[in-house]
């Protein structure tokens, strides 16, 4: 597909991109057995079974959501083309067989943030602040773009977060302090919009833990399908600190000019109350340090 910055522009950046509708996302952490599909940036990792921990149970290919996994002599085995990062499988096993499968692949620092990580506790958004770029980007929520001749502002419904993506050329600013959402530029490559963040603040990828560093960056490349109403994302994100290998998702919005972005309500106090009334908010305090 041809097309200027312009014309890219016009056609999917002056509306809305509603109804988020998640082509799956792809877990970028690379066994050693996984092979990439194809290359332009479009690798894909999926979940690999621990064969000397899996008892067979079969709750994988009961709850597994796209279909994925079946069992063979007695074991699990995951179709790491189709697998999308569900985690559904991880969250059902009776043997915990994957979790290992995953933090040995990793480097320490994550496999020790990771295992301690709780949810429950330590996610950004139960006390209703920004989850980080990463996680609002891929969110299923609509967004909307509007587009001015020198930066693109992307205001997502998730947290009434908004973003601003500078096309004009210009550099990272000298002094600029790390945010969740970071400070990013973009520049049309080959058809695609290719947008570049980095000063992004300490903060985790979903709900799994899998922690990005201060120190990290991401590539989003968003690409329109012929008509315009279809756009696809792919977003990779750059940690050494905590990757060994860049961690991949994907994205695939449709066009609905006719969306609304809803005000995003969100009470902390019911997170606080909760604890307070369950007396865990000494546990909370306590776990300051693991949260990012």
């Amino acid at each position: 597909m041809t097309c200027t910055r312009r014309d890219f522009l016009k056609k999917s950046m002056a509306g809305t991109l509603a109804a988020a509708v998640p082509a799956g996302s792809v877990l970028g952490l690379a066994p050693g057995e996984a092979q990439a599909m194809t290359e332009d940036s479009k690798v894909r990792w999926a979940f690999l079974v621990d064969t000397e921990k899996c008892v067979g149970c079969g709750n994988c290919t009961v709850y597994c959501t796209m279909g994925v996994i079946r069992i063979e002599n007695g074991q699990a085995e995951v179709n790491e083309d189709e697998c999308v990062e569900c985690n559904t499988c991880h969250r059902c096993c009776e043997s915990e067989d994957l979790n290992p499968t995953l933090v040995r692949i990793l480097r320490k620092l994550f496999s020790i943030f990771n295992l301690r990580y709780d949810a429950r506790m330590d996610e950004p958004q139960k006390r209703c602040i920004s989850p980080g770029l990463v996680a609002a980007v891929t969110w299923s929520f609509p967004f909307e773009i509007v587009a001015s001749d020198d930066k693109l502002v992307m205001l997502y419904e998730a947290f009434n977060l908004s973003r601003r993506v500078f096309t004009d050329g210009r550099k990272d600013p000298e002094f600029f302090p790390n945010s969740s959402l970071g400070y990013s530029t973009g520049q049309l490559e080959n058809g695609e919009l290719v947008v570049e963040t980095r000063l992004l603040s300490q903060s985790t990828r979903d709900f799994n833990g899998e922690p990005i560093s201060d120190n990290a960056s991401t590539i989003e490349k968003y690409r329109l399908s012929d008509d315009g109403n279809r756009l696809s994302l792919v977003l990779i994100l750059h940690d050494p600190e905590n990757y060994e290998r860049p961690p991949i998702r994907r994205r695939v919005w449709t066009r609905q000019d006719d969306a609304v972005i809803f005000p995003f309500e969100c009470d902390p106090d019911s997170f606080f109350r909760q604890l307070f009334n369950e007396g865990r908010m000494q546990e909370y305090i306590d776990r300051t340090p693991r949260r990012p």
